[in-house]
Parts: structure tokens; C-alpha cells; sequence
């Protein structure tokens, strides 16, 4: 089971999705994550992190952004810019359209190809929708059950 380490604002949030989506992840407060996901620029959370975790960071947070570039992390990045690994093509009122601009290497080493995704959010806002699903895809969930499932 993989491990997942949030920052304070989403660890509520990663816990109730992980369990919906029937992931093979739990949270945890190890520095030794398999996978850490972070809004917030927490120095302490950020340089007690294994060099081994992937990060899926909050890539319109620059402060992090530049902090994380300190660091050999895998780093994915989730974001409204242009150069985050994640964004949005479209947003309706219930459903968005995740945008991978880049490939991205899951917790098992498997490769998530650029795409688009459209998802149904539900109570999450749209930017934590983006956060959740970058946590599925690095858990090793498909593209194509997100869509399916329609959380």
C-alpha cells in the first residue's frame, strides 16, 4: 500500500478521495511518503521529505514552486499556468477538463501519457480537483476509470 503525506489544508481532502476512489494509498505522517502531496509552502514538511517521494505541488504557489526547485524530487505541478505539469482546458459548472501537458511516471514506474480528462468534481474546487486526480494517476489509477467512475 502506498503512502501518502499531505500538507495540513488537504489532508482531509486526500483522505476522503483515496477512500472513494478505492485507491491502494493511505495517509500518513512518515517523512518516508511514497507520495507527497502540498498546497502550502511548509519548510518543515518539504525538507524532512524522503528524496525518493513524488511531489504533486501546488504549481500556481510560486514560493513552493521555487522551493521545490532546491530539491531532486519528481516533481508534479498543478496548476492554472501554462508550464504546470496539470491543468485545466475547460471548466463547467460540474465537470473539468484535466489537461496533462507532460508525461508523468506513476509510484510503480508506469508512464501516464499527455491527455485530456474529463471529470466530474463534485464538492472539490477546481484547483483541489486537479491536486486529487494528480494523486490518482500517481497511485497508478487509468485515465480512462476516472473518467468512467465520474467523481
Amino acid at each position: 500500500m502506498l503512502k501518502v503525506r499531505c500538507d495540513k489544508s488537504l489532508k482531509n481532502k486526500a483522505e476522503k478521495f483515496l477512500k472513494e476512489m478505492n485507491l491502494s494509498a493511505e495517509i500518513t505522517e512518515d517523512n518516508a511518503c511514497d507520495i507527497c502531496v502540498m498546497e502550502e509552502n511548509d519548510a518543515s514538511l518539504i525538507h524532512n521529505i524522503a528524496g525518493s517521494s513524488i511531489i504533486i505541488a501546488n504549481g500556481d504557489n510560486h514560493d513552493l514552486v521555487m522551493t521545490l526547485g532546491q530539491y531532486h524530487n519528481n516533481v508534479i505541478t498543478c496548476g492554472l499556468s501554462g508550464i504546470c505539469t496539470i491543468t485545466l482546458s475547460s471548466i463547467m459548472d460540474e465537470e473539468l477538463v484535466v489537461c496533462i501537458q507532460r508525461n508523468i511516471t506513476d509510484a510503480c514506474g508506469n508512464c501516464v501519457v499527455p491527455q485530456e480528462i474529463p471529470v466530474v468534481i463534485g464538492a472539490l474546487t477546481p484547483h483541489d480537483a486537479m491536486l486529487m486526480y494528480a494523486l490518482a494517476l500517481v497511485c497508478g489509477e487509468k485515465p480512462d476509470k476516472l473518467i468512467l467512475e465520474g467523481r
